[in-house]
């Protein structure tokens, strides 16, 4: 698990330099903790998701 953590800090910091600074991202925020607009996207979409599966 702690490989899964690392790789994903590393996915999210490259996301994040190609996200619009206005959007006010600084990094993945789960449910909740969500204030900007695109962690708030990410969090539907996986809502939407889970509800399907």
């Amino acid at each position: 698990m702690q490989k899964e953590a690392e790789v994903a800090k590393w996915y999210w910091s490259g996301v994040r330099q190609l996200i619009p600074k206005e959007l006010g991202f600084k990094g993945r925020k789960k449910r909740g903790e969500a204030k900007d607009p695109f962690n708030v996207a990410l969090n539907i979409g996986y809502g939407m998701l889970r509800k399907s599966a």
